[in-house]
């Protein structure tokens, strides 16, 4: 993802974790996440199958900052077709620079919606909002506009998911209101090193709770790495499996500001 976003983390880090081992956690699946910079050809995957990533996170496109309009990647047809076609499971991400915004969160969903489906992205697949730039300076605000995101992702058959780094989370969402609505929907990015990984150190699993994928390098045999560390992309289990409230409202009815908790994650 943003490149420029990776270097901030790496080096906030060690302020932002604890670095304790996180023995009830296991590195079940890992994975790898593309975009048009990365191939697109089965022998691309399948040399990514060969060192144990089993799943792919394909960009269908964007909107908004340097996205413009609509972006949609060239590629993601091709990406998804043979990802798949070599075994990996697969999902999509979309940028959505939409701030504090409903409508533009609402309208973006349906943009990457529409790439999901022209790129071959089966019903039942998540599709996660990238949401790391133009963050209003609320809150709550900015989680109402990610929920729309989400919640419009959900209407229309697909798995939401919710993606950004860490330190940006911390100060511009609040991410008891997103657990609530889609527990373990988070997809979390953030890097010991910035140097070539071939496995994530669970070591240092981040303390965050209703994490679903970890992104844990940025050089990963020259691409993102992650590992999922619940669950599975499985596109065959139906959307309403994975909301904890299909009727829940997403606005913030709360009187005082809330403030994020963490947690260990204990499986």
């Amino acid at each position: 993802m943003n490149k420029l976003k990776r270097w901030v983390v790496a080096s906030i880090g060690a302020v932002a974790f604890f670095g304790a081992m996180i023995t009830a956690v296991s590195a079940n699946t890992n994975g790898i996440d593309v975009a048009s910079y990365q191939g697109d050809t089965a022998s691309y995957f399948n040399s990514f199958k060969q060192v144990g990533d089993n799943f792919t996170m394909v960009k269908l496109g964007g909107r908004g900052g340097g996205e413009g309009a609509h972006y949609s990647n060239p590629k993601a047809y091709a990406q998804i077709h043979n990802a798949d076609a070599v075994g990996m499971q697969t999902g999509g991400y979309f940028w959505a620079q939409v701030g504090d915004s409903v409508s533009e969160a609402t309208y973006s969903a349906q943009l990457a919606v529409q790439d999901a489906q022209n790129a071959g992205l089966a019903k039942g697949s998540y599709i996660a909002m990238d949401y790391e730039a133009g963050a209003g300076a609320n809150k709550a605000n900015n989680t109402t506009a990610i929920l729309a995101f989400m919640d419009q992702i959900y209407a229309s058959g697909y798995k939401p998911m919710f993606y950004s780094y860490t330190s940006y989370v911390n100060s511009y969402v609040d991410l008891t209101r997103i657990n609530a609505r889609y527990p373990n929907a988070l997809w979390l990015a953030w890097y010991l090193t910035t140097a070539h990984q071939a496995t994530p150190p669970m070591q240092y699993f981040p303390n965050y709770s209703n994490v679903k994928i970890w992104q844990y390098a940025d050089n990963h045999y020259g691409v993102d790495g992650n590992v999922m560390v619940v669950g599975s992309l499985d596109n065959n289990t139906p959307a309403e499996k994975v909301a904890s409230k299909a009727t829940q409202s997403t606005a913030d009815t709360s009187t005082t500001t809330s403030t994020t908790k963490y947690a260990m994650l204990v499986y």
